[in-house]
């Protein structure tokens, strides 16, 4: 989807576009995205929005998305969120079964996140506190 819609955007920059043309192709994306469609092919298991995330972040590799969400289901104790003990063997079963070319990234990510938190982490973390 960012895809697209950076694509629309470079459009946009060099003169292709109209302006009415452009809103209606940016509403066109924003309508698609709030509704849940998209043109990206997933897998039947990829069932719901944090598996078909992980499809996205593996770029396809549906293996290592599902022994991911394995791992998580798998390892995660209750109320694991929010709890450095619990968050962290979640974080270790996920690292044993991440390739080794995901490993380096992973850490290096995930030291990053400790330094400064974004707000993807934030809102989700505020997300599950409040239905809790």
């Amino acid at each position: 989807m960012s895809e697209l819609l950076d694509a629309l955007l470079e459009e946009r920059r060099r003169g292709a576009l109209e302006y009415q043309d452009y809103l209606s192709r940016l509403l066109e994306q924003a309508t698609k995205l709030g509704k849940g469609e998209t043109e990206t092919p997933y897998p039947k298991w990829a069932d719901n929005g944090a598996r078909r995330a992980l499809v996205d972040f593996f770029g396809g590799n549906t293996a290592t998305a599902m022994a991911v969400d394995k791992a998580v289901r798998d390892n995660k104790p209750d109320s694991w969120v929010g709890n450095r003990l619990k968050e962290r063997r979640v974080k270790r079963a996920v690292r044993q079964v991440l390739p080794e070319n995901h490993r380096l990234s992973w850490i290096k990510r995930q030291q990053e996140r400790l330094r400064k938190p974004d707000a993807v982490s934030e809102l989700a973390l505020a997300r599950h506190r409040a239905s809790t």
